[in-house]
């Protein structure tokens, strides 16, 4: 056995000093490199710090940043045919709401629409009105109702109204931009005889421009009655009116309808201007300018409707008779003949139903008016303000670009230097 205890002592030995000097070499080799450090440092050279290349001072562009930013703000894209189209939209939709926002588009559209809306619900009323007046027999509202549904049935009450519709909204836009241009040109020292005066001007403006369709209406209504227009259209009819009496045919009963007119419109329209600035001047909450309540706006058209009928109703049957012929178209003629053949009752034939027409329709219509225009009103206001919006946004753009060119200015400056 002693040659095998002698190689396991020696094995044991060399196990157990290999981790003991491993442990001290370990240690002496960390305490060498940090005495070897410092004196390595103190030999190598100092580097010097690597000098950075000055910029080169740049030439100033043409366009500075804030112009840049502002031009790419309100420049539109123009890429292609779909963009430029676009661009032609957004134009033409400007510039609808700028003129839906003028004065003149708020009087021209809300009368078109009073005048559309009031015409076409006293229609039926309007035939029996017209027949009655020009009848030289003795009937009455019944008997030419009777005979109106016999010739075409219901439709019958609305023959004529697509030109009725056609004359009224020209005329009724004409009329009410008319009327606030003549109040306004008009210099007087009475408000009353102002209204008066622009209401009276305002309806023989319309009437002067538009007379033929008036014609071609007041015909039509009238030989449908009889029966003979037998389902013909407004532009055939105006054709073989034309062919058979001429061109002139359209403008027969011309200055009997201006003679008439000025006094009815004003009256109409001076005796509701007249109401409405009461009413306004009685109201502590009103401004100048402010539309009237609706039932206020609906009572005195009706009152100003009545009194310019009854006032103006002789003048009236004058001039619907000149128009077809039944009658000279000079009044002081016309109403002597009429009153020597059938009396003081033919110069106010068809008043009763007249009336009935007449009133509801002047007070529909200057309801309409009122209530269209205080909604166009609204409008003007609402695009006033964005219009104002967009201003003080352009402002703010263009205080922001001034910002920025004068920043890269004060910074281009000591590069410069």
């Amino acid at each position: 056995m002693r040659p095998l205890v002698l190689p396991l002592i020696w094995l044991l030995a060399i196990g157990a000093v290999r981790p003991i000097s491993g442990r001290a070499l370990g240690a002496a080799s960390c305490r060498l490199e940090r005495r070897r450090a410092p004196n390595q440092r103190r030999q190598q050279p100092r580097e010097q710090p690597q000098q950075q290349p000055q910029p080169q001072p740049q030439p100033r562009a043409a366009a500075t940043t804030g112009s840049l930013i502002l031009a790419a703000s309100r420049t539109a894209s123009s890429s292609g045919p779909l963009e430029r189209l676009r661009q032609v939209h957004r134009d033409g939709l400007s510039s609808a709401r700028r003129f839906l926002a003028s004065n003149a588009a708020r009087h021209l559209i809300s009368g078109a629409v009073a005048g559309v809306v009031s015409n076409t619900l006293v229609a039926p009323l309007d035939i029996l009105r017209l027949n009655l007046m020009v009848a030289t027999e003795q009937t009455n509202a019944v008997q030419v109702a009777r005979a109106l549904y016999t010739s075409g049935g219901l439709p019958a009450f609305w023959k004529g109204n697509a030109a009725d519709v056609a004359r009224t909204i020209p005329s009724s836009a004409i009329r009410f931009y008319s009327f606030a241009v003549y109040k306004a040109r008009l210099n007087t020292s009475c408000p009353a005889v102002q209204s008066l005066l622009a209401g009276g001007f305002a309806g023989m403006t319309a009437m002067a421009a538009l007379f033929p369709l008036e014609t071609i209406r007041t015909r039509m209504a009238i030989e449908a009655a009889a029966g003979a227009l037998r389902g013909e259209s407004m532009v055939r009819y105006v054709r073989r009116l034309v062919a058979a009496d001429g061109f002139s045919s359209l403008y027969r009963g011309l200055p009997p309808s201006l003679i008439s007119v000025m006094p009815y419109f004003g009256v109409r329209f001076g005796m509701y201007d007249i109401l409405k600035r009461w009413h306004l001047r009685r109201s502590p909450w009103a401004t100048e300018g402010e539309v009237v309540p609706v039932g206020a706006s609906a009572i005195y058209g009706f009152a100003a409707g009545f009194t310019a009928s009854g006032l103006t109703f002789p003048f009236e049957v004058v001039r619907r008779r000149a128009m077809i012929g039944a009658g000279a178209s000079n009044p002081f003629v016309a109403v002597p003949a009429i009153l020597a053949k059938e009396g003081l009752a033919g110069l106010y034939k068809g008043y009763g139903v007249n009336i009935v027409k007449v009133a509801p329709a002047s007070a529909i219509t200057f309801l309409v008016y009122e209530e269209t225009r205080k909604r166009l009103d609204r409008f003007a206001k609402a695009e006033a303000e964005e219009k104002r919006r967009r201003r003080a946004r352009e402002e703010k753009e263009e205080a922001q670009a001034a910002l920025g060119d004068a920043a890269e200015a004060a910074i281009e400056a000591p590069r410069a230097t």
